[in-house]
C-alpha cells in the first residue's frame, strides 16, 4: 500500500523536494485506508500544526467525510483527532462524485436536471483549530456559469484586509475544470464572485483542467494542481505554482 499523504518541500515555489516519509500514517480510526484526499495544513502557534484532509468513513465508502491532525511539525507525522466529530454530525459530502439527491448525473454527477446545491460551507473553530464552534454556513453556491459545482475552496486575506475566496468550477476530468475567486469585507461574506475565472484550460502551454488553488499567507505564491496529459487521460495531475497579483478586490497571475 501506498502513503497516504505524500509531500514535498519547497524553497522559493521554483523546485520540489519529494519526501519518502507519510505524513498521516494513520486517517484515523473512524476512516479507511485508502482515497485520502485535499489536505491543507495551518500553523496555529510555534510547535503546533493542524491539518485537514478528506477522508472515506467506514461503513460509507460512497462519501469523504472532513478529518483532522495535528502535529508539532509542519512535516507530520500527523496524528488523526479521532474525536473530531465536526464532519460526521454534518455529513458533509465530497462535491465532485457524490451528490445528494434528486442528482441524476452527467458530469461530476450535477449535469442533467435537476441539477442541485454544491455550497461551500465556512465552520468556526476554537483557537485549537479543532473545536467546532456554532455550525457551518453557507457562503458560496454554484451557477449556471460554473456547471455542475464549486468546490476545493481556499482563504486568503489580503494586506487592505479583503478576503479573498479561491474555488473551483466545472468537473476535475475535463477541461472545464478552472480556478474563480469571490471577494468579501468580512469572512462570512456576503461573498461577490469575480466576473471571469482567475485561470482556465488554455491560459498556459500546459494547463488543462487547472484547480485547487491556494495562495501563501504573505500572498506572493499559489499553488494548483492541473492535467498533465492533454485531454486529462490518463488522469494524472500535477502541482503548478504562479505569482498572483492583488489590486484591491481583483487578482491576476
Amino acid at each position: 500500500m501506498g502513503l497516504h499523504l505524500p509531500w514535498a518541500s519547497t524553497v522559493g515555489a521554483q523546485t520540489l523536494t519529494i519526501n519518502s516519509a507519510d505524513a498521516l500514517p494513520s486517517p484515523g480510526a473512524w476512516a479507511e485506508a485508502r482515497d485520502i484526499w485535499a489536505p491543507d495544513v495551518v500553523e496555529l502557534t510555534v510547535g503546533s500544526f493542524v491539518m485537514y484532509y478528506n477522508a472515506p468513513p467506514k461503513g460509507d465508502p460512497v462519501l469523504h467525510y472532513v478529518g483532522v491532525a495535528t502535529s508539532e511539525y509542519v512535516s507530520g507525522p500527523y496524528k488523526a483527532v479521532d474525536n473530531f466529530r465536526l464532519s460526521r454530525q454534518t455529513r458533509w459530502r465530497h462535491r465532485c462524485q457524490w451528490l445528494p439527491r434528486p442528482s441524476k448525473g452527467g458530469d461530476c454527477g450535477n449535469s442533467i436536471e435537476p441539477i442541485v446545491s454544491t455550497p461551500v460551507l465556512l465552520q468556526q473553530v476554537g483557537l485549537d483549530g479543532v473545536t467546532p464552534i456554532g455550525d457551518p454556513m453557507p457562503v458560496l453556491d454554484r451557477d449556471d456559469s460554473d456547471g455542475p459545482l464549486v468546490e476545493a475552496p481556499s482563504i486568503y486575506q489580503s494586506a487592505e484586509g479583503i478576503y479573498f475566496l479561491f474555488f473551483s468550477s466545472g468537473c476535475y476530468t475535463s477541461p472545464s475544470y478552472d480556478i474563480k475567486y469571490a471577494t468579501a469585507a468580512d469572512i462570512a461574506g456576503p461573498y461577490t464572485k469575480a466576473s471571469k475565472p482567475l485561470l482556465k484550460s488554455g491560459d498556459g502551454p500546459n494547463l488543462n483542467g487547472v484547480g485547487g488553488a491556494s495562495v501563501s499567507a504573505d500572498g506572493k505564491v499559489m499553488i494548483f494542481h492541473a492535467n498533465l496529459s492533454p485531454r486529462g487521460r490518463p488522469l494524472y495531475r500535477g502541482i503548478f505554482t504562479a505569482k498572483p497579483r492583488v489590486d484591491g478586490r481583483t487578482v491576476t497571475i
